[in-house]
């Protein structure tokens, strides 16, 4: 399986999880609800603001070539849990070169 770079660590992160509810409201005015799938998918986003240039790099060479931007799936270890997810590239951000480094950000959705 394909594997995120070992790259700096994000110095922001968002997630979010997915309802995975279906709700239908009745002619006596009640809510009913069950699942609509079985699974709520995570959504991951985060972001640099100081990135190496090497670290950009890999990060770049990697959504280009590894995995062709969204097309392909890899293991992602959350930078906190450490729990290691099945994920997708939904979204890259426009990288900006900072006197610091490169900042922007990626968003991952889990599979």
């Amino acid at each position: 399986m394909i594997e995120f770079p070992n790259i700096t660590p994000p110095n922001s992160f968002c997630e979010d999880f997915e309802d995975p509810s279906i709700r239908s409201k009745t002619e006596d005015g009640t809510v009913v609800s069950r699942p609509r799938f079985t699974k709520s998918r995570g959504t991951f986003k985060q972001g640099w603001t100081a990135l190496k240039n090497t670290d950009y790099e890999m990060l770049i060479d990697f959504f280009k070539n590894t995995v062709k931007g969204g097309s392909m799936m890899f293991n992602w270890a959350h930078p906190k849990s450490k729990k290691v997810y099945l994920v997708r590239l939904v979204r890259k951000d426009e990288f900006q070169l900072t006197q610091y480094g490169w900042s922007g950000n990626i968003t991952l959705e889990e599979v």
